[in-house]
């Protein structure tokens, strides 16, 4: 008998080509095509090494009911051959304004160019890859080394002040620096059984109720040892976040991989929140040295679940968000009261340029009623593109000679 939650997984994506939605040198998130039955996945982790897998083409066959891996590269940081020299930035704000913090890479590359350069964090420690892919064909190694720089910018938000490390390479640079002031939102509220207690009226008067961990979904996650592929997100064309907590399993008897578990997280319920209050905060501090901080404010309520998962993906102009409402847990029991909720969602304008931007929440619009989905627009005042940037592409003949390395 077919897999019944296989077929639930291929049979609700809806028919429209994927968009690439990360910014520059960034592993993005799992998308999936069901024109062609591929997975598109630009970046996996393993348990000892960030974006160790990229590119990665999974394909469905019907027949043995198994995803196929068709494509993939492989990127060992013990292989990299880069000399680096970083600098650490912390650019403060003011008052609520939260810190932002870069690095500032400049090095040395031979016979290669740069690629994606991914980031994770495990409690202090910042794990940042700085991937070298090969030569394309008919590209020829000239044997000359070649100078490049980046700027890293590290996901600061909702941590607590303090000293942090950052690891590039497995090794090839070591440091820390220390963020001088909170950087987690204080007025968040409600939004599970477990916080029932919070006074979420107290949202209206600015009271301070608590704060909470992030709950973005996270980036794919590989694990050898049991050989169990992780996907905490995987978005269509008309949806950021549709499955969640995707779990895919090798079975080595069949060459293929197997679907274990997916939940479906669809936007165009009627369960979804009820969005009460949706205002945009967008904060340039130029004095204090930050870029544009843009934050979306979200008050809503809900009735008979949890707030999940609160994910977003830029296509050109347009930042889609989702807000999941996650089903109760197994024992939990609907009392059937409506309660309210408030999220901060801080979106990525990093390497953008100035101009109109559009957002877009829990969308499209199948209702005219606020309640279910809104969307609005903001002014990015400045571009946020480093102009150190440069080197690192056979393909662009830019001259890196002003770097002190």
């Amino acid at each position: 008998m077919k897999n019944p939650k296989l077929y639930l997984f291929l049979m609700l994506f809806i028919a429209t080509s994927p968009a690439k939605s990360e910014n520059t040198n960034q592993g993005g998130y799992p998308i999936y095509n069901h024109k062609d039955g591929t997975l598109t996945i630009p970046r996996i982790d393993a348990p000892d090494q960030v974006g160790r897998y990229q590119d990665v083409v999974f394909q469905f066959d019907t027949q043995p009911d198994l995803w196929i891996l068709k494509e993939h590269q492989f990127r060992d940081n013990n292989a990299s051959d880069l000399r680096i020299s970083v600098s650490p930035q912390v650019l403060s704000g003011y008052f609520s304004t939260p810190d932002q913090v870069r690095l500032q890479i400049s090095g040395e590359f031979t016979c290669s160019r740069i690629g994606q350069i991914n980031q994770r964090r495990t409690g202090n420690l910042f794990e940042i890859q700085i991937t070298q892919d090969p030569l394309k064909p008919g590209e020829v190694c000239n044997q000359t080394t070649e100078l490049f720089q980046r700027t890293i910018q590290l996901d600061v938000d909702r941590l607590k002040a303090g000293k942090y490390r950052y690891d590039i390479n497995n090794g090839v640079s070591i440091g820390s620096f220390t963020l001088p002031v909170d950087t987690i939102v204080p007025d968040e509220c409600g939004g599970s059984p477990e916080n029932d207690d919070s006074n979420c009226d107290a949202i209206f008067s600015g009271e301070v109720i608590e704060s909470r961990n992030d709950d973005r979904g996270g980036y794919p996650v590989y694990n050898a040892e049991d050989g169990i592929l992780t996907l905490p997100r995987v978005d269509v064309p008309d949806q950021v976040g549709r499955y969640q907590n995707v779990v895919l399993r090798f079975e080595a008897q069949r060459n293929g991989w197997a679907l274990d578990e997916v939940q479906l997280r669809d936007h165009i319920t009627m369960n979804r929140p009820r969005l009460l209050n949706v205002f945009l905060e967008v904060t340039a501090i130029y004095a204090g040295g930050i870029n544009p901080h843009v934050t979306v404010h979200v008050v809503g309520e809900y009735t008979c679940g949890r707030i999940g998962q609160i994910n977003q993906r830029r296509t050109d102009n347009l930042f889609e968000i989702q807000i999941t409402e996650d089903p109760l847990q197994s024992g939990e029991i609907c009392d059937q009261i409506t309660r309210p909720f408030k999220r901060v969602i801080q979106l990525d304008v990093f390497r953008l340029s100035a101009g109109e931007y559009q957002y877009l929440i829990n969308g499209p619009f199948t209702t005219t009623s606020f309640e279910f989905s809104t969307g609005d627009r903001f002014i990015l005042p400045i571009d946020t593109i480093p102009l150190q940037d440069c080197g690192g592409n056979p393909e662009v003949v830019v001259d890196c000679s002003a770097i002190i390395f």
